[in-house]
């Protein structure tokens, strides 16, 4: 029974995320200037900052700098590393579980950003969001040792203004009656949906700051953005957004991790211990009525490298036979190609879901090809 509350909408920005991931895996790196890089390989620097942590934007090291200008700005203990997303992912995958355990439900952003609904959660109240939000942020730093900026609003829209305004390690709460005078003053293109293009439309219509953009008329910003875009400005100068907080089907996938009691690289025991997360992801869809057809290992190592592995079933399923036997071949298969990997984590994922079990044309004749 859903009672009507106000919309409570949870941001939450995971702050500097690659090179924070980075400085987790060698916090000597802490107090030195780090610089995230996506290498493009051609020469030894080109390419691009991915992130950069506050003491390296502190020398004016920003994310999409080519690594050579970089270089120039950097002192001599700035460390650069190369961008490693497997790791970053599996990071990702933790912060993502904890979120949604806090959740009437749950959006992913990317790998270090994503949104949850707590209407339900909160009863529409400001000062339990609060909590909750602290909750999370204690939860997160005790279990991934990460730090997050979070907003906190009546909608999407607002929420990833307030998660910006703080950081790193912000909480932003924006009630109600705060919205109009908090989101007046600044720049429009704090607006996700404003990328540069629009700004500089919008420049020549002399309008930079929110409360500029809320003069104008609807039919003004329709005529000069077209029906969809017209209708999205004029709502958001007043900080409105219906948009709901749901998983785009692509995006979405459950996820279980858990630390092993002791580092293992024995296939019977990493299958022993990934035996309840298999349970816990089968039943959760056979409750929902999902299938899924594509399944991951995580491993992470002692020494916290991390790789993940997944194969994808031929059709929609969650059978928990199926799912063992697919997990089981994962391991080995991961085992025999590493054979000096030792396991202090994993995880399992089921994503690439459907609703119903209809084997596809295509299937069908997949099958029939295979006799």
């Amino acid at each position: 029974m859903h009672h009507s509350f106000e919309r409570i909408v949870l941001h939450l920005d995971l702050n500097y995320f690659f090179a924070q991931a980075e400085e987790l895996r060698k916090p000597e790196l802490k107090c030195k200037p780090v610089v995230v890089c996506v290498y493009s390989g051609r020469t030894p620097t080109s390419g691009a900052v991915g992130t950069s942590n506050y003491l390296a934007r502190a020398l004016g090291i920003k994310s999409g700098q080519p690594i050579f200008q970089a270089q120039q700005k950097a002192t001599p203990e700035t460390v650069f590393l190369p961008v490693d997303i497997q790791y970053y992912k599996i990071i990702s995958i933790q912060v993502m579980e904890i979120l949604k355990s806090h959740s009437d439900s749950f959006e992913s952003g990317g790998v270090d950003e994503a949104f949850i609904e707590i209407t339900q959660a909160c009863k529409g109240n400001y000062k339990k969001a609060k909590e909750l939000a602290e909750e999370i942020k204690k939860d997160l730093l005790q279990k991934t040792g990460l730090i997050c900026s979070i907003g906190i609003a009546p909608n999407k829209l607002l929420a990833k203004i307030a998660s910006d305004f703080q950081k790193p390690d912000g909480l932003t709460i924006l009630e109600p009656f705060q919205v109009q005078k908090f989101i007046n003053p600044l720049s429009v293109s704090v607006i996700s949906g404003i990328g540069p293009k629009t700004a500089e439309h919008l420049k020549e219509l002399h309008v930079e700051k929110v409360s500029e953009l809320a003069k104008l008329q609807k039919s003004v910003l329709i005529q000069e953005f077209g029906n969809a875009k017209g209708d999205f400005l004029f709502q958001a100068a007043q900080g409105l957004d219906e948009s709901p907080v749901q998983e785009s089907s692509e995006h979405q996938q459950f996820s279980r991790m858990t630390t092993l009691k002791k580092d293992s690289k024995n296939l019977t025991e990493l299958i022993e211990v990934s035996i309840p997360l298999m349970n816990e992801l089968c039943a959760r869809c056979q409750k929902e009525n999902i299938f899924f057809k594509t399944i991951s290992i995580v491993l992470v190592s002692t020494k916290l490298e991390s790789f993940t592995k997944a194969k994808t079933v031929l059709a929609p399923t969650h059978d928990l036979k199926i799912f063992q036997q697919t997990v089981q071949s994962l391991f080995s298969d991961f085992l025999k190609l590493h054979t000096d990997f030792t396991a202090r984590r994993l995880g399992i994922s089921v994503s690439h879901f459907s609703s119903s079990f209809k084997p596809s044309l295509s299937e069908k004749q997949r099958t029939l090809n295979e006799f």
